[in-house]
């Protein structure tokens, strides 16, 4: 018998659930074993899965496999988890789809910085900046796309945990002058919002991202007007209520957990008439956990990949910085979120959404020339 089922030779197979994130990250298709595979159709390779075996929500084993060794592996499990294995492994090394907005395309073999365009007052990092000024706002947007973003993420409510939430009248008026204003720029958008008529007045006047920190669950009409738009959308992971969910956050093992809830919002997006290829992941860094919790899910990142979508971080200038900068204020992290940033492009995050832009691509060139 495999050691794979050491521990794990009374279980029924129906109870047994294998992860397989892809680590040891390289940049060309060498390693020394002479196998790798591309990640997400991208420029990254990795030569060696973490295979994580969870039995009844319980993490029984976890062990690398070298990809050399890997259908070595697939063949010593019985059907029902080599399906499990076979399906993760192709979502991890298919390539993305293009993000199509409009005349935009963005293609998703690399790693895109996605600026940060908050028109509210109360935003942690921005919050007031440009919310009496539409000129103020455009001319923000413009700047962060001449410094290196690819995208806009324009937002008119705070969403932050413990956010006083606005009407839908009062998000509009926010939101459409900004999304109005920008369209002789010909600006790519994504709009951070988790209400259906806010988006379907955006997009009667221009395609762009649903970005919803509800995963489509906060209002009744999300999933279907996303349906019928045909746009990408963004679902990202919360927990709890958005007044208390960082009280005292709980998991059993977050990776997991969170992996698990995303899979099934995108099964319920799916259900829904949302094609998979429309749909961009992002681990909610900050929303119902606490700091231990966001750098297990950064440090892990890459498990995500296993769910054959486009990943995007946000934790740009976030409190767990303050755990390595000291009591700084959010404008004060550009070091910590520069670190950020570059790790996650490191494990094939596609999308980086930032309020320092310039820094952020800055880096990222860097980064990609070394390599």
């Amino acid at each position: 018998m495999s050691d794979f089922f050491k521990n794990i030779q009374d279980k029924a197979y129906s109870d047994i659930r294998l992860y397989l994130c892809p680590t040891a990250f390289i940049n060309a298709p060498m390693v020394p074993s002479g196998v790798s595979f591309r990640l997400a159709g991208g420029l990254k390779w990795f030569g060696a899965f973490s295979v994580i075996t969870v039995v009844k929500n319980e993490v029984i084993q976890d062990r690398i496999i070298p990809a050399a060794d890997i259908n070595n592996f697939l063949n010593s499990l019985p059907p029902e988890l080599q399906l499990q294995a076979y399906k993760i492994i192709s979502r991890i090394v298919s390539p993305r789809a293009s993000l199509k907005l409009g005349t935009h395309e963005i293609k998703l073999d690399q790693p895109h910085v996605v600026g940060i365009l908050n028109v509210t007052p109360d935003s942690f990092s921005d919050g007031g900046r440009y919310q009496n000024s539409v000129e103020q706002a455009c001319d923000s947007a413009r700047t962060m796309m001449k410094q290196g973003a690819s995208l806009i993420d324009l937002g008119g409510e705070s969403t932050r945990p413990g956010a006083k939430e606005i009407s839908e009248t009062e998000e509009k008026k926010r939101v459409l002058p900004v999304v109005k204003a920008l369209l002789k720029e010909s600006i790519p958008l994504s709009i951070d919002t988790r209400k259906a008529s806010v988006i379907k007045a955006v997009w009667k006047k221009t395609p762009a991202i649903f970005n919803d920190v509800s995963a489509l669950s906060w209002d009744s009409q999300s999933l279907k007007i996303a349906a019928e738009s045909k746009y990408p959308v963004i679902l990202m992971h919360h927990c709890g209520n958005p007044e208390v969910m960082q009280k005292n956050p709980v998991y059993n093992n977050v990776l997991i957990e969170v992996y698990d809830w995303l899979e099934q919002r995108i099964a319920i997006a799916e259900a829904a008439g949302i094609e998979r290829h429309r749909i961009i992941l992002d681990p909610g860094i900050g929303f119902g956990k606490n700091l231990q919790h966001n750098l297990e899910l950064i440090r892990g990142i890459a498990l995500f990949h296993g769910l054959g979508c486009p990943l995007m971080l946000g934790a740009s200038r976030k409190k767990l910085i303050l755990a390595f900068a000291g009591d700084s204020p959010p404008q004060e992290r550009l070091g910590g979120s520069l670190a950020i940033a570059l790790d996650a492009a490191d494990k094939g995050v596609q999308l980086l959404r930032v309020h320092d832009v310039k820094d952020t691509a800055q880096a990222l060139a860097v980064w990609q020339a070394l390599h």
